[in-house]
């Protein structure tokens, strides 16, 4: 059975579209939990009303708490044997699970899949359709370099609505959704934590979901803003994931971990926002709150070379290293580095 997690959050406007995808699905064995995050419009009505009508249909209703607590209260309710979180805005094809599911042996963790970017018109915007491909992680160094290679590198990208999980290692390892009002990404969080349990990764190269794009999104209104404070602590809760539940062993890869979280935002700031790679530094020093901790991880940075060499190439791996540098002491040749920067961003 497959327990579907949908939070809603003032969606009237396409959580029944939402819902509806879900009932008409061809795969039967399921359980649906709508958790009703405070919503002040009439989701929570619209909610209750499949339920008086579909047995398959369990309803919370809570405070606002935010999307990671209402899926944290979706975990506590399943029994299924697996876990989807479908947001309430989006919707999936009527065989959607019938074509996922499928994919899963006794040997497969998680399943990862493309989808589809519409509009409010159900315009197609755009499509992201990963490769077939079995990403064994027998080994902690195995799951570490998928975490750093893949996830970080968004080659498969982190959110969780595009990803099928296993309840057990949701379960047995604790894994829940930090307080997205504090930490932005809190899907990567959870994906990078659920990779470091799971020994076998499958990407297929369907699409049966599709993410709808809206003028009230989150992410539509990311571009030239800033969420380095917010990044910055979710890379202080990894650490404290990782020093307290059996994960130690991945420590030695947390300052890489660190660094290729922290550079997608420090990107953000100078393509965004153009932003002298002089003042990046200052920047950081605005916003971050445990600095000490921020810079002591890009310190540890230098044994890494080798791994940044494989990932981007020497020549690139080196201007990156330098401009770790000079992010910790401010003392190297400023423009040099900001021309460089730029390419990269580029």
């Amino acid at each position: 059975m497959v327990s579907i997690i949908v939070p809603i959050y003032n969606v009237e406007q396409y959580v029944s579209r939402c819902i509806e995808s879900i009932l008409a699905q061809t795969y039967r064995d399921f359980e649906l939990i709508l958790v009703d995050d405070g919503s002040p419009d009439l989701c929570g009505t619209i909610c209750d009303e499949y339920a008086r009508t579909d047995s398959r249909v369990y309803v919370i209703h809570q405070e606002n708490k935010g999307v990671s607590a209402a899926r944290n209260a979706g975990i506590s309710l399943a029994k299924g044997k697996y876990i989807s979180f479908i947001d309430g805005d989006d919707y999936v094809e009527k065989d959607f699970f019938e074509r996922i599911i499928t994919q899963f042996t006794d040997k497969v963790d998680c399943v990862c899949f493309g989808y589809n970017s519409v509009d409010d018109n159900d315009n197609e915007l755009g499509t992201l359709r990963y490769q077939t491909e079995c990403f064994k992680l027998n080994t902690e160094k195995e799951r570490c370099e998928f975490i750093a290679n893949k996830l970080l590198q968004h080659r498969i990208t982190w959110e969780v609505w595009n990803k099928i999980f296993r309840r057990d290692i949701i379960v047995n390892n604790k894994l829940r959704f930090l307080d997205n009002r504090e930490i932005f990404a809190e899907d990567q969080l959870f994906c990078m934590c659920y990779c470091l349990y799971a020994k076998c990764i499958l990407c297929t190269d369907d699409t049966p979901y599709n993410y709808v794009v809206h003028p009230g999104s989150i992410m539509a209104n990311r571009k030239g803003k800033s969420y380095l404070k917010q990044i910055a602590y979710m890379t202080e809760q990894l650490f404290l994931h990782l020093s307290s539940n059996g994960c130690s062993w991945a420590l030695q890869y947390f300052p890489l971990f660190h660094y290729l979280i922290v550079r997608n935002e420090i990107q953000v700031i100078q393509k965004d926002q153009n932003i002298d790679i002089r003042n990046i530094r200052n920047k950081i020093l605005l916003e971050v709150v445990n600095q000490e901790f921020f810079f002591e991880q890009l310190k540890k940075m230098k044994p890494y070379k080798n791994h940044l060499f494989k990932l981007w190439g020497e020549n690139s791996a080196r201007i990156e290293l330098s401009a770790i540098r000079f992010l910790i002491n401010g003392k190297y040749t400023a423009m040099r580095i900001r021309n460089k920067l730029i390419r990269i961003c580029r």
